[in-house]
């Protein structure tokens, strides 16, 4: 019979930090963490704890460039194959730098048994929505530096999910500025994703300004919606010269009227 989820004792050691062999400190926090865990997923990790380097002899790595909160994302996905989307992270056992914070051993926020890591709020605010996308996106490029790849593509699976449910936030165009600027130019899935959810929406979403402002700013994005509207009309007549007019009318109101016809 196959498991419906993360094992317990993988919660367990999570959240105790039981017979840890590995520490990770960043921003300040200190994770307990196991090294077949997380080296077996992780060619980044692997690469730090073996060898003749200080990270192997001292049984600590200190990541300079991530965020604590995107950390224990990435540790919860390791361990629970999930991780929390909104801001309240799974919570991992952790101390201060200076001291000890409770019981490190004991000491929980959130019961990992009870969390439900992958839901996100119905009720959720214009703000936190907007964060939602920004720690997905955290996830997705950091996935990428630790060479988890399922973990990455769960992120990017994440984004897109929330660009097609959200598109209609005011958030939307700041989201997707950040996503578009933050991805390396190589990493043109993502890109070709959110221009889909784009192109599927155009007709509301050009009437906004601050859409058309992200359009222009981003030549790549624009020219995968354009690409995306185009091979659309091979549809109906009638679908032909909406897409037609509204194809026009987005080359003006991004590229002006400068562009050779």
């Amino acid at each position: 019979m196959e498991s419906s989820g993360p094992l317990p004792f993988l919660q367990e050691l999570l959240l105790s930090g039981k017979y840890s062999d590995l520490i990770i400190q960043c921003e300040g926090q200190i994770f307990k963490a196991h090294r077949a865990i997380i080296c077996s997923q992780s060619p980044f990790f692997h690469a730090a704890v073996n060898g003749d380097f200080r990270e192997n002899r001292e049984g600590r790595i200190e990541l300079r460039d991530e965020d604590a909160d995107t950390v224990k994302r990435f540790l919860s996905y390791m361990y629970l194959q999930d991780y929390d989307q909104a801001n309240g992270s799974l919570t991992l056992n952790k101390t201060r730098e200076a001291g000890v914070v409770g019981n490190p051993d004991t000491d929980s926020i959130q019961d990992a048994n009870t969390a439900q890591p992958s839901m996100v709020a119905e009720d959720a605010s214009a703000t936190e929505v907007k964060e939602i996308a920004h720690n997905n996106l955290r996830v997705y490029i950091a996935a990428d530096k630790f060479g988890t790849y399922p973990l990455k593509k769960l992120a990017k699976d994440r984004l897109v999910s929330w660009a097609e449910k959200n598109w209609r936030d005011d958030g939307f165009p700041d989201a997707v500025r950040e996503i578009i600027s933050s991805v390396p130019p190589q990493e043109t899935e993502l890109c070709e994703d959110l221009s889909n959810v784009i192109s599927k929406n155009v007709q509301s979403l050009v009437e906004r300004e601050s859409v058309l402002e992200v359009l222009e700013e981003f030549g790549v994005l624009s020219t995968a919606v354009l690409e995306k509207l185009v091979g659309r009309l091979k549809f109906s007549e009638e679908e032909r010269e909406r897409l037609i007019t509204l194809c026009t009318a987005m080359r003006s109101l991004i590229f002006g009227s400068t562009v050779p016809q």
